[in-house]
């Protein structure tokens, strides 16, 4: 039997550091293993496919989603109707001989690709079915007369006559981005060239522009800034461990996790969508965390206890895996408490999520330490460290804090008051233009499609009825008095009946209205609806009304999610509190734990009231997230007090037991907050809103949960553990478990 490589001192006293022990005694069992997972995972990720549709935000039993299928069927996307925005300021604006005929040329280039269906143009338009086209009218009754006829202005006209529209109508439906970013780019080539030669300036606008933007954009900053905060976040590490391979073994550890997802969503056919893309970049922040208390921890072990690295890798593992696992548990709970919403896209993304941190776990408990073992010598720091500045900045504030322990709750409660009066003026609202920024061509175009002409954006109305109700003159008047009503709110900019779409009355009965508008928002877009309802109840038609049409499917599809997330986020909260209490069996720890978690969540969601930012679904997102690093955070400085508590010999009291958890654990829990939120910090470079968000909001948000953790939380365990501390100088196996004894009233037998 070969010799034991651990010396006596550091055989492992529990079952985390056996699995280390393990791992380095089976290293090629371990290195099988990891060939095996990521072979399986990587044909798992060959299936995987991507699907941005809106129609991801309903299940197949949503009512909603089944109006929407069923209108689409009848009369085509609505998503599929490109817009051009032809702007002309010479005389005569668009309305001469000369702009038809450029237009109509446009019209003839672009309808010759294959994925556009038909081109319409403001010359070509027949007022009346049957009647002369408007080029024939103005070439006949002169182009003023255009000016004021509510058909043409302004859905196809400005009132100035210098603005107007070509609608490209496209085979398919916008939702597929692959198909539609091609498409767009081949007729930006197309406008470019009519730009060049014409007197006509040409942007795209609409649905389909704005998607295909979107998808282009986030290929760009993924390429661009993703692996630029890769590299600060490596290099940050690197000045920080002082060692390559320490740096090398993090990143794996957090990347095998997110292999393994990639394989089991791709093998469960669970897609690439809207929500859960943010997995990629946030699901690491979480990872890395607890990586980093193992490496460092291994790292000061070798470096302070004169131990060969064999030896220091299992006394880590046995010291850090207990507050490992529980902060793995209680982000993957937080996670999994996601399944509780009514959205399939919610209990999805968070079952995957959980999933995600399960696989961490296993990695983080073996392969890590395998990992580990393959470095030759051990790595220490470039300089000792005096015992008295072990922690770094974490040590220092949290010595402050427990030494002005009301100071600091006294400022924490006057921060935690101005919050709660912030968080009542956050509004749940998103708009299309906020995918872009204002400065883009798109973005421009629609917001001159928005101010001059009929809008970006619809609301659909269904009418079902029998096709001989419509020719009757109650069905008549039926479609005037929605038109009617429509052109008198002020939001709806043009209105498009059966009467000038013949094949909006379907054959089932069914006509179509369409609302045209701007970009409202949600909440205006919700309003508007609401009032449509409210008007078909006091009229009470005589048929059967559906309000559907993509628009609508997305703005309540993205504001349930941005409520469901808000409401998933406090009982995740509650949730993972009550985890901790029962896991360190401690009610006083569950409740303690509480605060220095809330404070910097509820800072952070009020401070979207007074900076003007709507609660959506990333901003939701980036909570979640903030809430799992502070709550691991703050396992591992409770896991590092119990670790004092029963350690033997160890100190006597609260102050003291505090001070040695911020030395041993506090370097880890500043390195990971301070680097991660550098690195989400590099999205402020992007050309993406959303991503510029997730890097200043975000890495604010993770610097004060740090805050929470290093001031809050030493700073509650003074005043609320000083009556009750309880130290031992017996270690049993209920340490192991978890036991942290707090209160003298309950004897250790």
């Amino acid at each position: 039997m070969p010799p034991d490589p651990l010396a006596a001192s550091a055989k492992p006293s529990n079952v985390f550091g056996r699995l280390a022990a393990w791992a380095l005694a089976h290293r090629t069992v371990c290195g099988l293993a990891l060939v095996a997972f990521v072979a399986v995972s990587c044909v798992g990720a060959l299936r995987l496919r991507f699907d941005f549709s809106s129609a991801t935000f309903y299940g197949d039993d949503s009512a909603r989603l089944a109006t929407w299928k069923a209108f689409q069927t009848r009369f085509g996307p609505d998503d599929r109707s490109l817009a051009i925005v032809a702007q002309r300021d010479a005389q005569g604006g668009v309305i001469t001989r000369e702009a038809f005929a450029t237009l109509d040329r446009l019209a003839d280039e672009l309808a010759a690709d294959p994925e556009v269906r038909e081109v319409h143009t403001l010359g070509r338009i027949r007022p009346l079915p049957g009647g002369p086209t408007v080029a024939a009218i103005a070439e006949q009754l002169g182009g003023s007369l255009l000016l004021s006829d509510p058909r043409a202005v302004p859905l196809w006209l400005s009132e100035d006559g210098r603005t107007t529209l070509v609608v490209v109508e496209l085979a398919t439906t916008s939702d597929d981005l692959f198909t539609t970013a091609a498409t767009m780019t081949r007729i930006e080539g197309i406008l470019a060239e009519f730009g060049e030669s014409t007197e006509l300036r040409l942007d795209l606008a609409g649905l389909p522009a704005v998607r295909a933007a979107f998808f282009h954009l986030t290929l760009h900053d993924q390429q661009r800034l993703v692996p630029l905060a890769l590299g600060i976040v490596g290099l940050g590490l690197f000045l920080t461990m002082r060692n390559l391979g320490l740096v090398v073994v993090t990143g794996l550890s957090a990347a095998i996790p997110m292999i393994g997802l990639v394989g089991l969503m791709g093998w469960l056919g669970e897609p690439i969508g809207l929500l859960n893309q943010a997995y990629f970049t946030l699901l690491p922040v979480i990872i890395v965390a607890d990586v980093l208390h193992l490496t460092l921890g291994a790292q000061r072990e070798a470096g302070a206890g004169n131990l060969a690295w064999p030896d220091a890798i299992v006394r880590t593992a046995s010291r850090v895996g207990w507050a490992c696992v529980l902060s793995t548990v209680t982000t993957g709970v937080g996670f999994a408490s996601l399944s509780l919403a009514s959205m399939p896209i919610l209990r999805s993304f968070g079952l995957y999520a959980a999933a995600a941190m399960l696989l961490a776990l296993a990695t983080l408990l073996v392969l890590t330490p395998w990992m580990l073992s393959f470095m030759d010598s051990p790595p220490r720091s470039a300089t000792a460290t005096p015992a008295s500045h072990e922690g770094g900045l974490a040590a220092t504030l949290g010595e402050f804090a427990l030494a002005r322990p009301h100071l600091v709750l006294v400022c924490t409660g006057l921060v935690t008051a101005i919050s709660v009066g912030w968080a009542a003026r956050v509004v749940v609202d998103n708009r299309l233009s906020d995918l872009l920024l204002p400065s883009h061509p798109v973005a421009l175009a629609n917001a001159r499609l928005d101010e001059v002409l009929g809008g970006s954006l619809s609301l659909e109305l269904e009418l079902q009825a029998t096709p001989e109700y419509w020719r009757q003159p109650q069905g008549e008047a039926l479609l005037d008095g929605w038109a009617a009503w429509a052109r008198a709110q002020p939001e709806i900019r043009a209105v498009i009946t059966p009467r000038e779409r013949a094949a909006w009355f379907a054959p089932d009965g069914t006509a179509r209205l369409s609302f045209r508008l701007g970009d409202l928002g949600a909440r205006a877009f919700l309003a508007l609806e609401a009032e449509a309802w409210d008007r078909h109840a006091q009229q009470r038609d005589p048929v059967e009304t559906r309000i559907t049409g993509t628009t609508a499917l997305a703005y309540h599809g993205v504001s349930q999610i941005s409520l469901e997330l808000r409401k998933s986020l406090w009982l995740a909260l509650v949730t993972v509190s009550a985890l901790i209490g029962v896991l360190f069996r401690s009610p006083r720890l569950a409740l303690l734990s509480v605060i220095p978690n809330t404070v910097p969540v509820l800072l952070g969601y009020g401070l979207l009231g007074p900076a003007g930012i709507p609660l959506d679904p990333l901003a939701a997102v980036i909570l979640v997230v903030v809430l799992g690093l502070a709550v691991d955070d703050t396992i591992h400085l409770l896991a590092g007090l119990q670790h004092a508590a029963t350690r033997p010999g160890g100190p006597t009291s609260v102050v003291a037991a505090m001070q040695e958890s911020l030395r041993s654990s506090g370097k880890a829990v500043t390195v990971s907050s301070l680097v991660l939120a550098v690195g989400l910090s590099v999205n402020l470079l992007s050309s993406f809103p959303p991503l510029r968000l997730l890097g200043g909001w975000g890495a604010l948000l993770i610097l004060l949960a740090w805050l929470g953790d290093v001031l809050v939380l030493p700073a509650l365990l003074r005043l609320c553990l000083r009556s009750a501390w309880h130290h031992t100088h017996t270690v049993g196996d209920r340490r192991a478990s978890g036991d942290l004894e707090l209160d003298p009233r309950e004897p250790r037998g």
